[in-house]
């Protein structure tokens, strides 16, 4: 699991598709770089495959930090998903995908 990768997150993008046992977390970056959440979170997803990214907030000490995060990734993943073109259904299927299922799977 390749974690706070930003601003190298598009080099953990490729490393997570070229290599099966390699993930990678998209928290610190969504959550700390404000408005270019939408921008950073489609760099990452044009080269990392759906099932293989993983979001958190990485928030620590203050509550508010859980909001912030959780915040930046629905707004980042909205503008992305749009952009992309996405019917509902299947922005709904990467949101979850990225955002519990995924982790789910990974750690049990």
């Amino acid at each position: 699991m390749l974690l706070h990768c930003y601003p190298y997150h598009r080099q953990a993008a490729w490393l997570a598709q070229a290599f099966p046992h390699v993930y990678c977390d998209v928290g610190l970056t969504l959550s700390y770089t404000g408005p270019a959440a939408p921008r950073l979170l489609a760099e990452t997803l044009e080269l990392c495959p759906f099932g293989k990214v993983l979001f958190s907030t990485d928030a620590y000490g203050l509550p508010e930090l859980h909001l912030v995060g959780a915040t930046a990734f629905r707004e980042a993943m909205t503008h992305w998903s749009e952009d992309a073109g996405l019917r509902p259904a299947e922005a709904s299927r990467v949101a979850d995908l990225i955002g519990a299922g995924n982790a789910l799977r990974l750690y049990k």
